[in-house]
């Protein structure tokens, strides 16, 4: 089958062919210009594994997903070597499995204020992270989505009620010199719940 019609076939099943630094999947397109910045913009969710960025993975440092994106799809971006910074428009509400896995260079990354939900092994891995805000709306983090972020020693969460959370949520920062911010009327409540009461310096803000 020649590529011509490997082509045609993608084109009908994900709405468009890959070509070189920039692509489309149904209503989600993405671009990696000259400096280095996978751009992702178009409306509703990202498709799962749906992409083919990793040809120019290497030359991806930062990532820009623009407004109307509303979910971030499962497995993303995992693994991309170079990624430093991403940066998510607030029409995201949810942020798939895996979808930052092992992004070992990534320290920096903007929650935005209308998610709810971190899915498991979201952040897996990434080593150079040292701190992490979640906005009020986060009310659900799963399973380990930050295993492995051992380097993290400030998590801001701006809700006062305590999101839901697994006992390894965390897993590998050091909860006894990490410092865990939270709004000044909710010490006590992040002190006596699941998962947060772990974290020895809570302090409020």
């Amino acid at each position: 089958m020649n590529v011509a019609i490997v082509c045609m076939i993608l084109a009908t099943v994900l709405g468009a062919c890959d070509k070189g630094n920039s692509g489309r999947t149904g209503n989600i397109k993405w671009k990696v210009d000259k400096e280095g910045t996978l751009t992702i913009r178009g409306k509703g969710a990202m498709p799962e594994n749906g992409f083919s960025w990793y040809y120019v993975e290497d030359k991806i440092n930062a990532i820009v997903i623009e407004e109307g994106v509303t979910t971030i799809g499962a497995f993303a971006f995992g693994l991309l070597p170079y990624l430093t910074s991403v940066t998510i428009a607030n029409t995201a509400i949810s942020i798939g499995d895996r979808a930052f896995q092992g992004c070992i260079n990534l320290d920096f990354i903007n929650i935005p204020n209308n998610v709810i939900t971190i899915e498991n092994e979201t952040f897996a891995e990434c080593h150079n992270l040292t701190a992490i805000t979640f906005p009020n709306s986060v009310t659900k983090i799963v399973g380990r989505a930050f295993r492995s972020c051992e380097n993290i020693n400030s998590i801001t969460c701006h809700n006062p009620v305590p999101a839901d959370i697994d006992l390894w949520t965390f897993r590998d920062i050091n909860k006894n010199t990490c410092t865990l911010k939270v709004p000044a009327s909710a010490v006590s409540a992040y002190q006596n719940a699941d998962g947060w009461k772990e974290f020895k310096n809570i302090v409020g803000m």
